[in-house]
Order: structure tokens, then C-alpha cells, then sequence
């Protein structure tokens, strides 16, 4: 009984772990594994990074801030209310992505892999220039097209200016009908795209 009242202590005292999540894990065996060493393992990862990229190199002041964040999680009761729940999920993640990364890489020479990879980049960028990029082009031949068929427009609308030149006419013509054609052509590769 007094194990019991130990670990009571521990848990709900000390690492502040709410009743509910504690009735989940029924033996001492489960609460030891999935209440304290995993949650533990993945903290110290957190704080051995943190430690790292507040101090960079000072040792001593890495030390000082692993142990006052540690302190602070555990003391303001982030530890049982955020950081079980969360690295339990985040702990299976990451062992089946290793699991999924051990098995490829014992499977595939890394420079298979390598080629596998160049060939995979390859196909999803055919694959996306496919789709994506002939949207684009469809956007731009229409945005062409407007442009094409607001040039006629204005010209045909020069063409009927009662002060313009014979000269001028025939040129107008000229251009009306190159940009006819030109229109033609945007829409024909338009419809195969």
C-alpha cells in the first residue's frame, strides 16, 4: 500500500497527471512506461535542443536553462495536463517513421534510393507540368486572346473615325487582318490544350 501512495504521490503531486489520464494506465507497470519514461524521453530531447539554441556554446548556462524549463513544465503542470497526451501520439509517429525509414534503407542501397528518388521527382514534375502548367498556359492564351481581340476592336473603331486617311485605312486593314489570324491560331491551340 504504501508503493501505491509513493506513486500516487508522484504522479498526481509532483508530475501534476490529472485522475483521468492516471485511470487509463491501470498497472504500475503501464504508468511507469507511458506516464514518465516516454514523456520523459521525449522532454529531455526537447530541452537538450533548447538548451542548444538559447546557449549555443556555454555549457554552464545550457545546464542552468535545461533545469529551470524542466522545473517550470513539470512545476506549472504542463507536463501531466499537455506534455503526456501529446508525446505519446508524437512517440508512435516517430518510431513508425523510423521503422518505415530502417526497413527502405536496409531494403534500397542509398544510391537506389538515390536514382528512385530523381526518378520519383521526375514523374511528379511531368505530372504536375501536366496539370498545373497547363492551366497556366490555358490562363495565358486567354489572357492573349482578350488582349488580341481588344486590339481589333480598337482598330476597327479607328476605321470608322470620319477624319482618318485612305492611307491609314489600309493600314488599319492590314493590322486587322494579321490579328485575325493570329486570334486564330491562339484559339486553335487554346481547344488542345
Amino acid at each position: 500500500m504504501a508503493l501505491f501512495d509513493l506513486f500516487n504521490i508522484v504522479f498526481t503531486e509532483f508530475l501534476k497527471i490529472s485522475p483521468d489520464l492516471l485511470s487509463k494506465y491501470t498497472t504500475i507497470q503501464d504508468q511507469l512506461l507511458y506516464l514518465v519514461l516516454i514523456p520523459h524521453a521525449v522532454l529531455f530531447l526537447f530541452l537538450f535542443g533548447f538548451g542548444i539554441f538559447i546557449a549555443h556554446e556555454h555549457r554552464g548556462l545550457k545546464f542552468l536553462l535545461r533545469i529551470t524549463a524542466y522545473i517550470f513544465i513539470v512545476w506549472a503542470g504542463w507536463y501531466g495536463t499537455i506534455l503526456v497526451p501529446l508525446t505519446i501520439g508524437w512517440f508512435y509517429i516517430m518510431l513508425g517513421v523510423a521503422l518505415i525509414v530502417f526497413f527502405v534503407a536496409k531494403i534500397f542501397h542509398p544510391v537506389t534510393a538515390q536514382a528512385l528518388g530523381g526518378v520519383a521527382a521526375k514523374v511528379l514534375g511531368e505530372i504536375g507540368d501536366k496539370t498545373i502548367g497547363k492551366e497556366k498556359e490555358r490562363e495565358t492564351l486567354e489572357d492573349e486572346i482578350k488582349m488580341v481581340n481588344d486590339q481589333i476592336r480598337t482598330l476597327e473603331a479607328e476605321l470608322h473615325h470620319p477624319g482618318i486617311t485612305p492611307m491609314a485605312a489600309s493600314y488599319a486593314q492590314m493590322q486587322i487582318q494579321q490579328l485575325k489570324s493570329q486570334l486564330v491560331a491562339l484559339k486553335r491551340k487554346a481547344s488542345k490544350l
